[in-house]
């Protein structure tokens, strides 16, 4: 069977990672979360939609979770050739590309001396390079800690945090397919909530994004379940939202 692509999911993903980018430009230009607002109309447009930057990270794992969940949904619920597979694909993916921006960030820092001294910005928080910040890069744990999340390249927690939430996607899955999708979901939900209180820097509220992207992606697929969404469901949707906006106004990542 020919892999299923949406191309307008690319493009959605490509805007996403502009607004990155940009935001990213705003933070090394001085800007900080006390953000000064310019009195220029054309400059004050440009810096409300910046200043919420991050939330493009909330799209990424969405989306990652609607497209991981492609195959799935049209298997069954099931991984195809099992989590060996699952997660052998999931690192040949992810990991050379990261490794190598991460060795590039690694050797701007020490090539360019300036980049070694601190401007008062947020790339005060890349410096110094630490044994303890490139080890924690290189096993993807350095959001675990306020050492080392920020050390080399900031933008890099991010991808610590997918990786992990690669590991309890089968999770989902097979108590998806034990019990339902409302156990899985609220089972899910609450390990998010614990891992929030033990591990906050590591965002596990994305959690229950990238479940919500994999409930689109279900029900986008499997056109007849449609009209068995019920209001228990709707509600669940809710609380969820509510429940992701509370955690991002308080999370330090948001």
């Amino acid at each position: 069977m020919n892999k299923i692509r949406f191309e307008f999911l690319d493009g959605i993903r490509g805007l996403a990672a502009i607004w990155v980018v940009l935001y990213h430009s705003m933070l090394f230009n001085g800007y900080t979360e006390s953000i000064i607002w310019s009195n220029n109309i054309f400059i004050n447009c440009l810096q409300k939609p910046l200043s919420i930057g991050r939330l493009a990270v909330s799209i990424f794992i969405v989306l990652s979770g609607f497209c991981l969940a492609i195959p799935v949904v049209n298997n069954n619920l099931q991984l195809k050739g099992g989590f060996n597979r699952y997660i052998k694909r999931r690192a040949k993916r992810l990991i050379p590309p990261y490794y190598a921006a991460l060795a590039l960030s690694i050797g701007l820092i020490y090539l360019f001396p300036i980049l070694n001294t601190p401007f008062d910005t947020a790339w005060d928080s890349k410096i110094p390079i630490t044994f303890g910040a490139v080890l924690s890069h290189l096993l993807l744990v350095h959001n675990l800690n306020t050492d080392w999340i920020f050390k080399l390249n900031g933008a890099h927690w991010s991808i610590a945090t997918e990786w992990q939430i690669y590991w309890f996607f089968p999770l989902m899955l097979i108590l998806w397919r034990k019990v339902n999708l409302y156990f899985s979901f609220f089972i899910i939900l609450v390990l998010a909530v614990i891992l929030f209180k033990i591990v906050p820097l590591a965002a596990p509220e994305f959690l229950v994004l990238f479940f919500m992207g994999v409930i689109c992606c279900y029900f986008s697929f499997k056109a007849g379940s449609i009209k068995r969404i019920n209001l228990p469901l709707s509600m669940i949707a809710l609380l969820v939202c509510l429940t992701a906006f509370i955690i991002k106004k308080t999370s330090p990542l948001i």
